[in-house]
Formats: C-alpha cells, structure tokens, sequence
C-alpha cells in the first residue's frame, strides 16, 4: 500500500511539473559582492522524468537501518510553525505530508536508514547542543536551531563545515546558492538551505492585500505596478494613506475602522533589506565588512522610518495603541483576515494560514527603495526559521553527507514542487497573478549574517529608529560603528581560529 502511494504521488508531482516551470529552493547561483546576495538565480525545475532528472552523485550504501536523528526548534503558540518537512509518520491527504512521507520512504529503503524528529523549544535546544558537544555526545545527526540562536554556537565550534561533509555538493540545484554564497564566513559554511526544508521558504517575506478594499477605493493595479517596476514604498505609501479610514468616526484609529498598513516591527528589517539596505558585505578577498554606514543606507532607513513612524495609517502589532492592545502574535493576521486593513506584512507562511479568509487576498513583493532598485529583494526573516548544522561530535559524516544528499536531490522533485505549486500557488493564493508575484518572490530571496547576528547591536538600533521619528540613523550608527566593527570581526577571528 505504501509503495502505491508513493507512486501515485510522484505521478501526480510529475503531471504538475510537465506543464509548468517551478521555482525552487535551490538556485544556480551568481557572484556574491555583498553577505547578502542579491543576484537572482535561474530557480526552474525541469520536469520529474527519468531522462531529465539530476541524480545525485552518490555511493552505493546500507546502513543497516541507522536511525537518522534530528532535532528542530519549537515555539510555544507557534503550532502552525512546528516542523512539517523533516518527518511524516504516515500518508494523511496533506499534499506537503505526504510528499514528506513518500521521500523519506525512498530514500529510507534505498539506503536502509530511518529519520527520528524531536522538537524541543527554542532556548533549551541552544543548551542541549552546547552540552551534548562540550561532553563529546554524539547526540544529533542534524539541528535546526533559530537563525537568532546560532551565532555563538557558530564560532564557538559546535558546527561542522559543510564543506567538509563528504558527499555534499553544494553546486547541486537542491542547495541554495544564495545561501551557501551569503552565510560562507572565510571559505566555512555551517548554516545550508536545501530542498529538504520549505521552512526557509515559509519565512521569506511579502506583501498581502484586500483585493476588495483596492476595488473600492478604484486603486492602481499593484500587479501591474509590480511588473512595470513601479512597487516602491511610496507608491504603497500613497496607496495607504487614502485608503486609511476612521469608520466608526470616533476620531481615532482602532480595531473597528479600516487601517492602511498592518506590520509589526519586523518591516524594519524587512523594508531595509528589501530596499536594497546592507549589514555586512564582503570586500574583493571574500572578507565580511560592515557596509552599513553609507548615505544610501541611511535614506532606506529614512524611508521605512517614514512608513512605521505614519501610526495614523501603520498599525504595529509588536507595540499597538491604546484602543488596539496587544494580545498575541495572531492579532494583526485577525485583523486583516476581519478586513480591516488594505496592506498587510507578511512571511510566506501567513499565506497558507489565511487560506480560509472570506475576502480574496492577493500577494505581492516587498516594495523597493525607489524605481532604479533593479530587482525586488524578499528577505528570509530570523524569526521563525533555522537552518541545518551538524553538530561537530557527528560520528560518520560520510553517512550524513549521503543522507542529506540522497533526501536533497528528491526533495528537489517531489516536495519543492508540492510545496510551491501545489500547496502555495494553487491552494492558498486567489488569482494567476499571485502565482506570478510569488515566481517574483522566490526568484531573489536574500539571507543577510548582519540581520541575523546583530552585531554591536546595529539591528537593534535600525529597529529603534524605524519606529521613532526623533532619531536618525546616521547618528545612532556613529556611536555604534566601532562596537559593530570590533564584534564582527571578533567573531570572523573566532571561526578563522577554529581547527
């Protein structure tokens, strides 16, 4: 029953893919000038036939029905952000479950391992893996820790380097490029994004809106804004401000009246590096530096600070008013599925949560700075993501290596494609034209260290800012510049010293 299963799902996958050119995780990727890369890659998967698939490069190998041992961060009321790509424990009618469980299945039986999940919560997890290390335990083949969590674990040792893992090939579509490109520190990677996850993807970040509000308010076609190149934050700006009404007419903004834009503090960072903003680059010799004190950062700041510092029309769920009190993390996603706000901040897993939402919803990109911004740049936030690392007491990387291959290369064909085109475009968005901005979306999505590690506290400050109209951000970075420097390079120096 369960070879059936799977064979009628590949069927299916296969059907999907013959007829329409996915985007993947995994990219081909470009040259890297900054730590975030924003060159878009060429992310299409072709179809899943014998003749046209990529096997990978891999050995012949039994492991004698090795147990696979994973373990996942979790948050308390994050349910709908548990771990879903790891492991399925049987076929349930989920498309993403079960292309999980038919995956692991194959792939299980052609090398003869089987993949255990534990999920514990996010701060004990840190602990366990600094302890299972420090006594040279062999506890974890895999981990997946909160990208803010794994800055210290990186430079104190507890990572392997990817790209000492034998039989990993980080060229293979089923790596992503842009991350290998921007979270590689001094030639080391030990952060990976690869097919096996639709996690990363879930936190890349975009824009909703209330199709119906845009109609009555007769509004531009924010598609064709899109297309032509014309998505900025002051055309969504504009747009907002005239759609913003005060309905019950009481004279201030609350939950009952219509709000122009629905974000929390994450559009900071967020609209930063979607405006083109940068933390740390990387100079000619591939060596991070801070790029961050430069004019043109400084006005994308300016910028955003405009649009989150606008309270009349920019409700912040992380701070709320005095008639809109802050309740849990749910409340600005209620708000905008009740139809009360036009815009609505976003990360890629809200859009399968809405999917009930009685009024159409479309998506869009994160905004550009201005018109001249080449591409549309989607950031992949910190907060609700990991990324694989094998912990440094991993007994047998020749075998992980084959695993995390093997499970790579059919994910590329089985679960990115139910996931993308199945799961998101075709269950979740309401039009062609969404599916159009989510190609748009994944096409340039961009992993910056300097967000995720905050060093000198320089994110604090941008986030600090963004919120606060008396302060600029050339000022705040000037006390911060030498902090920021001494941190980043201690913890460069760090990793360098490492054997």
């Amino acid at each position: 029953m369960k070879q059936t299963a799977r064979k009628s799902l590949a069927m299916m996958l296969g059907c999907l893919l013959a007829v329409s050119a996915l985007a993947s995780c995994g990219g081909t990727g470009g040259t890297v000038e900054t730590a975030a890369d924003t060159t878009p890659t060429d992310t299409t998967v072709p179809a899943d036939t014998e003749s046209t698939r990529l096997m990978p490069d891999l050995p012949e190998s039994d492991f004698g029905g090795y147990v696979f041992r994973v373990s996942h961060w979790e948050h308390p009321g994050w349910e709908s952000r548990a771990c879903h790509d790891i492991y399925a424990e049987a076929e349930n009618g989920d498309i993403i479950n079960d292309a999980v469980f038919a995956r692991n299945l194959a792939v299980g039986e052609k090398y003869n391992f089987s993949i255990t999940l534990e999920n514990v919560a996010f701060d004990e997890l840190v602990t366990r893996v600094r302890n299972a290390v420090s006594a040279g335990e062999d506890a974890y083949d895999l981990v997946y820790l909160r990208l803010y969590e794994q800055k210290n674990l990186i430079s104190g040792g507890y990572f392997v380097d990817f790209n000492t893992i034998p039989n990993i090939d980080l060229t293979k579509p089923w790596w992503d490029s842009g991350c290998v490109g921007s979270m590689t520190v001094s030639g080391r990677l030990y952060l990976a994004a690869s097919s096996i996850n639709i996690s990363d993807e879930n936190a890349t970040a975009g824009i909703l809106f209330n199709k119906q509000e845009a109609q009555n308010h007769d509004m531009e076609d924010p598609y064709q804004l899109v297309r032509d190149g014309k998505w900025t934050m002051d055309k969504m700006k504009e747009m907002y401000s005239d759609v913003t009404t005060d309905i019950n007419g009481d004279g201030k903004m609350g939950p009952d009246d219509l709000w122009g834009f629905l974000g929390g503090t994450d559009v900071a960072s967020c609209f930063y590096i979607g405006g083109g903003g940068t933390i740390v680059s990387r100079d000619a010799d591939g060596v991070l530096y801070d790029s961050f004190g430069t004019e043109k950062n400084f006005a994308i700041v300016e910028k955003v600070q405009g649009l989150m510092t606008d309270t009349d029309s920019f409700y912040n769920h992380h701070l709320g008013t005095q008639d809109v009190p802050v309740t849990d993390d749910n409340q600005y996603r209620d708000l905008f599925s009740d139809g009360h706000g036009l815009f609505f901040w976003s990360r890629m897993d809200e859009v399968t949560t809405l999917r009930g939402m009685e009024t159409d919803f479309g998506i869009l990109p994160t905004p550009k700075y201005d018109e001249s911004q080449e591409n549309y740049i989607s950031f992949v936030s910190q907060h609700i993501t990991g990324l694989m690392s094998i912990p440094a007491t991993a007994s047998d990387l020749s075998r992980t290596g084959v695993i995390l291959e093997a499970l790579a290369a059919e994910s590329h064909y089985t679960l990115t494609p139910a996931y993308y085109e199945v799961a998101l475009k075709s269950k979740a968005s309401r039009d062609d034209e969404s599916a159009e901005m989510l190609d748009i979306i994944f096409s340039n999505r961009v992993y910056d260290p300097g967000e995720y590690f905050n060093f000198g506290s320089i994110c604090d400050a941008l986030i600090t800012v963004c919120q606060n109209n008396s302060k600029g951000m050339a000022s705040e970075y000037e006390k911060r510049a030498a902090a920021v420097t001494k941190a980043l390079d201690k913890w460069v120096d760090q990793i360098e010293s490492l054997e």
